[in-house]
């Protein structure tokens, strides 16, 4: 699906601010995001792969933990002058601080992108959220999902307010009760397995997050609040080996892939 011309800006808020507390066993106290992947930290890979997207970005904010905003920064300049990004120095880039929940560092990266854009607040700006830990998602994948996302927008306003990569669910599902007795099954055919990026109106998202905030609500991520607001929110296919790097044993997985395929 081609993408027609004046396209809305198109950002991507990178979410890098996370505290790595599955990673016991693994390699020291660091934060997963500076973790080695094929020489390179796990954060660096995730911007490089916004950087291929087409049609380019207008914008990065990657969110960091508190005193970690200059490591941040460091691994951001060092995607965006490498052979990949030397042509993306145009980028509007930013480093946030991250927030204690994940929904608080989410919104200090997009008050980050609408403080720098005038007017974008009540405009048609769209918005990648992405958990920097997922640093294997398909940036066509990623480029088609965008195409439909305005393709449905143009046609209707109101036909999603977002978009998301999602997995099918292979294993059967099932929910207990507190002392771990089965109570029921989730339809394997309708369950998925959400991932990031996800895409948004970035306006939209933002007005959702501010009122999250403001309620103290919290979400495990940014398609739950926004069905929380009545938006809705569609899912598109990802690729199979974008799994978020959490534990150890995920990270030796993720380690293969890229010893496989970054030679």
């Amino acid at each position: 699906m081609a993408l027609k011309k004046n396209l809305p800006p198109l950002f991507a808020v990178i979410v890098a601010a996370g505290r790595s507390r599955r990673m016991s066993g693994g390699p020291g106290n660091e934060n997963k995001v500076f973790l080695k992947l094929a020489r390179k930290p796990v954060l660096f890979h995730s911007i490089i792969k916004f950087l291929s997207i087409k049609p380019r970005l207008s914008g990065i904010t990657v969110v960091a933990a508190p005193g970690e905003e200059i490591k941040c920064l460091n691994i951001l300049n060092s995607a965006l002058f490498s052979e990949t990004g030397k042509r993306s120095k145009a980028l509007i880039c930013e480093i946030a601080t991250g927030a204690e929940k994940r929904g608080g560092s989410v919104l200090n990266g997009l008050l980050s992108v609408a403080e720098n854009i005038p007017g974008i607040r009540s405009g048609d700006g769209l918005v990648f959220i992405h958990d920097a830990a997922r640093p294997n998602f398909d940036e066509k994948i990623a480029e088609k999902m965008l195409a439909e996302f305005i393709s449905e927008r143009s046609k209707n306003k109101k036909a999603s307010c977002g978009i998301a990569f999602a997995g099918p669910s292979h294993d059967t599902l099932c929910m207990v009760n507190k002392s771990g007795i089965i109570e029921g099954y989730s339809d394997r055919s309708r369950t998925f397995r959400l991932q990031t990026p996800q895409l948004f109106s970035l306006a939209e998202l933002l007005k959702c997050s501010m009122e999250a905030e403001k309620r103290g609500d919290e979400f495990t991520d940014e398609t739950s609040l926004m069905l929380n607001f009545g938006k809705k929110v569609k899912i598109f296919e990802g690729n199979p080996d974008n799994f978020k790097i959490t534990t150890t044993p995920d990270y030796s997985l993720m380690k293969l892939i890229f010893s496989r395929t970054r030679k």
